[in-house]
């Protein structure tokens, strides 16, 4: 078989094939291992349960994700309806590790292109193809993302196809085929983004690819190259890294003198290479590229490019400008996959974010993400919200170093890989320039491009004005998962450089020697290995129900047909799942409070009785309700049986309620309620906006808790997953009214000051809840998981205190037994019951306890060494056991993991104060005060030294002779908070 121009069989090659399936399985099986068998945390949940019922997740609504999720959700591969829809990710991923097999052969085979080594190098293609496919495969994001619903597994199986395809196109260039693969792209382009915007990663890639003409050379494509990278060194010049103020004119005036440097470069590289570029093709990708910017700007300019493209092709008659039109022609095609969004939306799902189909207006700010604010993400580039040292350095949460050194093996590996990566794209831009530099340039926008894109929160410049720039919330590794899965076919690239390295070596020893050195490196396809042992553990999902069990606690800690309000993602989106998708507790209507700051979600909750019974297929004016219960067929039903659910209490009218866009008398567009409503708790007439009252923010979600609260009239029980500060800061004193029930609050027409009830609750800790998972250390918990987890041994513990102090002493024994048994990994349950054994008399009993407990905390700690709570956990059992050694040993570790956390801060904080070190403690101080520049223990440790520096600078010189003894500064006690 001869390889054509570009490195490719004529025939079909039987041995790609071959290995190409074998890396397909090995991908499948392995995810299907390791799949989770039913929901997870975060945005899973809510992903599962609207691919279940074909509703709006939040915005831009992902709908060729729903789409497909739902098509999985009908296939009868298992009973489980998370696990089927979960099986997409892990299919998707499957099929991405082939689409990487392939580009790797691809890339590979075009180092021996017409040469005497083809050959050989065939062989040396396959097996660093078989690499790097496994250690896309098996990076740690990635396969997180292929485990359970995730939307970027489908974005990186499109991405790598849309790769693949423009790399084919080399050997049909404007054939017939060749014109297919460039109308399917431009259509998979647009379709994708019902997916997610990860995908236009690709899109200026294809377009030099598709672009540029035979006559492009070797200098062309480093020109186009490197004007990609002087755009990120232009971004980095241009951001302002200064602490963030309320002048939002700072990100906007530097956007537009980044467009003019930009377009200036753009037009002097166009002038230069006019002649070699095919600008009808390169124009119409370009036209679908302002997406990135916003709705608006996309759909004039494609619109506008299609006319333009149909005119000149209608008088020119050149196919170059007729496949410029079907381009556009097949982008729209695929962008209007997001006319779902509107039409499911009019259908009123019970998850309808933001109601897209209440007017244009409305379905254009969702596709644009308004709801997270106008300012667009290009824009907000150039101010930056963390300093540059910790976006791209080894921070906690959202560091892209930290991320990057535990994708494809240890720490202590990660430097060989990056070596052999890097290597890589130099063996690729040397032996294949046109290909190796383009390469290059998307490794360098998939992770530096991101990094400055995404431009995530350090949580070192909080603006106390706009309330921006906290620490972000969770681990963000998965934004640059296109970065690793490039990076890991670039050490396959790595790899078969190294294996020519050997080929060269040998070749003047003879052909056999020659053979058989290239055939024994071929030990190298062995090398994935590492990743898939280094990550297997991490992201093996198939046994963990705990954001499972946790949504179950939360529903069946309610009363019937009660109202239950959440405070975040972790606390709804499982509760919504397990509701749509299992049918738990549906008569529990849940209000997020995060939501009810937005109008579309006041309407909806408002009006919950209509849109659900619409969605169910009824006429809502035709229902035939008799004492909270529906006639059908002569026959009282429960409404939640046949899917209606009751309205939420609100007294507010909808003009009340809907904001309006209107004109302000400064001429500024300001969206308000037509009409104002009256606030009962203030006694005052407002419009129902965020306002300043009282010298502090009132948002909207604390007037709606308040007005549902008094227009229910104790109708329907209302329960809170935790104290959220629209409950603790409300002027109905709600905390002097709440019953605690297991783990959530219960609100009660007495005055309870917090008291249990105590049979509901030993039923739910006794009977009701679900604790697997908790005590196992051979299930993977990440700081999310270890933290939500700590509702159950936190409260279980306020209760047994609750018991003791009401002089319950054997039932509060009994708790405190049940406790240790759920969760044996918890130190202060544990701690608490040997202090129990100890007050008995039972000081071996004492031991033992304290022996169980540094083992399981170990066990946790050994599995999961980045878990920041299990080295808090350890360092803060040693303090508290005496041990001050091993307790700064690892509360330094939680502190150097993580230096926003206020537990480890307190901890140290009470160390070095026993110990007298001063010193340390200004230093822990300023480090903390970093973060939390208002926190109290900080602020008076650095007070004081300040004022002990500036009594030394103006004090007289001790005599010669006097011992000066060193000053001790000791902080309050931390027990005070």
């Amino acid at each position: 078989m001869e390889p054509s121009l570009f490195g490719q069989e004529k025939k079909f090659d039987r041995i790609n094939a071959v290995i190409a399936a074998i890396v397909t399985i090995i991908t499948f099986i392995i995810y299907r291992l390791t799949v989770a068998q039913t929901l997870s945390y975060w945005d899973c949940g809510e992903f599962i349960a609207s691919s279940h019922i074909l509703g709006n997740p939040h915005p831009p609504g992902t709908p060729m994700f729903m789409l497909v999720g739902r098509f999985f959700d009908l296939l009868p591969i298992a009973s489980d309806v998370a696990f089927r829809i979960n099986m997409m990710s892990a299919i998707s991923s499957t099929f991405s590790a082939l689409f990487a097999y392939l580009i790797t052969v691809r890339l590979v085979s075009s180092w021996y292109v017409n040469t005497e080594n083809y050959k050989i190098g065939r062989i040396i293609a396959y097996a660093s193809g078989f690499i790097g496919s496994l250690f896309v495969a098996f990076s740690r994001a990635n396969w997180n993302n292929s485990v359970e619903t995730e939307p970027r597994s489908m974005a990186i199986l499109i991405m790598l196809a849309m790769l693949w395809l423009s790399l084919k196109w080399f050997n049909h260039r404007f054939s017939n085929t060749g014109q297919r693969i460039i109308l399917l792209t431009a259509f998979l382009a647009t379709i994708s983004l019902g997916i997610h915007l990860t995908v236009f990663l690709i899109v200026p890639i294809v377009t030099i690819i598709f672009g540029l003409k035979r006559t492009a050379t070797k200098i062309d494509w480093a020109l186009i190259s490197g004007f990609f990278i002087i755009q990120l060194i232009l971004i980095l010049i241009l951001a302002d890294t200064s602490i963030p103020t309320p002048d939002v004119n700072i990100g906007e005036a530097r956007y537009k003198i980044f467009l003019i440097l930009a377009g200036l470069q753009f037009v002097g590289l166009a002038i230069y290479m006019r002649n070699k570029v095919n600008w009808p093709i390169f124009l119409a990708f370009g036209a679908i590229s302002p997406i990135m910017v916003g709705f608006y700007p996309f759909m004039f300019s494609v619109l506008g490019w299609l006319v333009i493209s149909f005119f000149v092709w209608f008088v020119k008659r050149d196919k170059l400008w007729r496949l410029s039109f079907l381009i556009i022609l097949f982008a729209i095609i695929g962008y209007s996959v997001h006319v779902y969004i509107p039409i499911r939306s009019s259908m009123h799902p019970i998850i309808d974010e933001n109601t897209p189909s209440r007017d244009f207006r409305t379905f254009v700010n969702f596709l644009d993400r308004k709801q997270y604010g106008s300012t667009s993400m290009t824009e907000r580039m150039f101010v930056r919200r963390g300093e540059l040292s910790n976006q791209f350095g080894d921070h906690a949460r959202m560091g892209f170093l930290r991320f990057f050194k535990e994708q494809y093996s240890s720490e202590k590996l990660f430097p060989v890989f990056l070596v052999i990566g890097i290597f890589g794209l130099g063996m690729m831009a040397y032996k294949y320039p046109d290909w190796g530099y383009i390469f290059i340039t998307l490794v360098l926008v998939g992770s530096v491009g991101l990094v400055l894109y995404m431009n995530f929160a350090d949580g070192t410049h909080f603006n106390k004005y706009t309330g921006d720039a906290y620490q972000e919330v969770r681990d963000r590794y998965y934004f640059f998962t296109p970065a690793f899965v490039l990076f890991g076919m670039a050490i396959g690239l790595g790899m078969a450089g190294i294996m020519e390295l050997i080929r060269k070596a040998t070749v003047k020893m003879g052909k056999n020697i020659n053979r058989m050195a290239v055939y024994t490196s071929l030990i190298l396809v062995l090398t994935p290995i590492i990743p898939a042992q280094a990550s297997y553990f991490n992201n093996d999902r198939s046994k963990n129900r705990m954001a499972y069990n946790y949504a179950w606690n939360i529903l069946n800690s309610c009363e019937k047909n009660s109202i239950l309000f959440t405070a975040g993602d972790n606390d709804t989106f499982p509760v919504w799942c397990i509701q749509e998708i299992y049918g738990i507790r549906k008569d529990v209507r849940v209000i997020n409070f995060s939501l009810l700051n937005t109008d579309w979600y006041i309407w909806q909750m408002k009006h919950l009785d209509s849109l659900s019974a619409i969605n169910a297929g009824f006429d809502p004016a035709a229902i035939p309700w008799k004492d909270g219960k529906i006639m059908l067929e002569g026959r009282e039903v429960e409404p939640v049986s046949v899917g209606i659910l009751p309205d939420v209490p609100i007294s507010m009218k909808d003009d009340q309620i809907l904001w309006e866009v209107d004109i302000a008398p400064n001429g500024q567009e300001i969206t308000r309620p037509q009409k104002p409503f009256y606030d009962r708790v203030r006694k005052r007439t407002a419009l129902l906006v965020p306002t300043y009252y009282e010298e502090k923010t009132l948002k909207v979600a604390q007037i709606m808790l308040e007005d549902i609260i008094l227009t229910n009239r104790w109708k329907y029980p209302i329960h809170f997953t935790s104290a959220a500060g629209e409950v603790r800061n409300t002027p109905l004193k709600l905390m002097d009214r709440l019953y605690r029930d297991g783990i959530i609050l219960t609100l009660s027409t007495d005055e309870t000051r917090l008291a249990y009830r105590e049979d509901r609750t030993d039923s739910l800790f006794f009977e009701v809840y679900k604790y697997d998972n908790l005590s196992d250390t051979l299930i993977a918990q990440s700081e999310n998981i270890a933290g939500i987890s700590l509702a159950f041994p936190e409260k279980m513990l306020d209760y047994h205190s609750y018991l003791m102090e009401n002089g319950k002493t054997e039932k509060a024994d009994t708790v405190l037994e049940k406790i240790c048994e759920a969760i044996p990994s918890y130190w202060r349950s544990r701690l608490t019951q040997a202090q129990r054994a100890r007050e008995n008399g039972d000081t071996l009993r004492a031991m033992e306890i304290e022996i169980e407990m540094k083992q399981y905390l170990h066990g946790f700690l050994n599995n999961n060494p980045t878990n920041v709570f299990f080295h808090q956990y350890l360092g803060t059992m040693y303090l508290t056991l005496g041990d001050n050694r091993r307790a700064e040993e690892y509360l330094n570790n939680a502190w150097e993991l993580n230096r926003d956390k206020s537990h480890t801060f307190r901890a140290l904080l009470s160390l070095y104060g026993i110990e007298g070190r001063g010193g340390d403690l200004v230093r822990l101080a300023q480090e903390y005060s970093q973060y939390h520049d208002d926190d109290p223990y900080a602020n008076d440790i650095l007070r004081r030294a300040q004022s002990f520096m500036d009594q030394q600078r103006l004090a007289p010189p001790p005599p010669a002779t006097q011992n000066t003894p060193p000053v001790q500064i000791v902080p309050p006690d931390p027990g005070d908070s």
